[in-house]
């Protein structure tokens, strides 16, 4: 049984457990996230904007299949300004949806993250980039990109005029997945 703070995205549109096959007929592992939480925090009352951000561990088990000595865990965090309330993007609701590394002992590790949308702590899509090298030579390059990944509700810990928190979210629903290679070079 997966337990409720592991979030695992589904690879596929029957279960959210079951391998990706791509066009190769290779499998893909489910990729976790873990630890997931949002901290929305202002300096004072008079403040317009929350300072916010979001945090999970991401762990590809398919990049340490691949190559042993890559640590496929790493630690992905977003920083925005949030009024509370705006839906929209704008000057009320500043995400970016441009990927960053994500990072694990100071070091970045073949994954990236973005916030691809982001209304509420009910309404968080994210985009995954999680890519690595088969047998450690450049030409079996693999990466498996998931756009559009929608988180379910995260749940409210804390609520004050100060600070507000979410955690533990439960599992991600079938994201669009796409497997792909770079281009050889003779």
């Amino acid at each position: 049984m997966i337990p409720a703070a592991t979030l695992v995205l589904a690879l596929a549109s029957a279960a959210f457990a079951s391998p990706l096959v791509s066009r190769e007929n290779e499998v893909y592992k489910p990729v976790e996230i873990t630890n997931m939480e949002m901290s929305c925090v202002k300096t004072a009352p008079t403040d317009p904007l929350f300072a916010c951000t979001l945090t999970y561990d991401l762990n590809d088990p398919n990049a340490a299949a691949a190559k042993p000595s890559i640590k496929p865990k790493a630690a992905c965090t977003h920083r925005w300004n949030w009024d509370g309330q705006a839906t929209e993007k704008g000057p009320q609701n500043t995400y970016t949806s441009s990927t960053l590394e994500c990072y694990s002992d100071g070091e970045a590790r073949n994954v990236k993250s973005g916030l691809h949308h982001f209304s509420s702590p009910s309404d968080i899509k994210l985009t995954l980039l999680s890519s690595y090298y088969k047998d450690g030579e450049t030409k079996s390059f693999r990466s498996l990109y998931y756009n559009s990944v929608s988180v379910r509700p995260l749940q409210s810990t804390e609520d004050t005029e100060l600070s507000k928190t979410w955690k533990d979210a439960q599992i991600f629903e079938n994201p669009n997945v796409s497997v792909y290679d770079p281009p050889t070079t003779n």
